[in-house]
């Protein structure tokens, strides 16, 4: 598949997605810096512009205060800041449903790609 392909199914997906969430769901989309080339920290690249983003949710998140989080996103980074934000606020009685299409069970050292939705 041709990476213009790959965008097109992408924002094709995104379109499909968004549309089936429940429209009382407030949306709200960050936007996403471009990474800087060469960028890698501890064997996981792109590790501050990941940062950046994840900075941005959490202020969204402490900012609105939700009682509960929907993620859609690239990848299974989206979730870090809305789960632990629901943790914070929930403890124990946290309840997530996560579905992905892979497993994700890389070490840094040995992630095939670096990226850190391989680890």
């Amino acid at each position: 598949m041709k990476k213009t392909d790959m965008l097109i199914s992408a924002e094709l997906a995104r379109e499909v997605l968004l549309e089936s969430l429940p429209s009382r769901v407030p949306l709200h989309q960050l936007p996403v810096p471009e990474p800087e080339a060469g960028e890698e920290e501890d064997s996981v690249k792109f590790r501050r512009s990941l940062r950046k983003v994840l900075a941005s949710a959490s202020e969204l998140l402490r900012a609105e205060q939700p009682s509960q989080v929907w993620t859609v996103g690239g990848d299974c980074s989206v979730d870090l800041t809305p789960i632990s934000y629901l943790a914070e606020r929930y403890g124990e009685r946290l309840c997530v449903a996560y579905v992905d299409a892979h497993c994700d069970l890389n070490k840094e050292a040995e992630s095939p790609s670096g990226h850190f939705h391989g680890l």
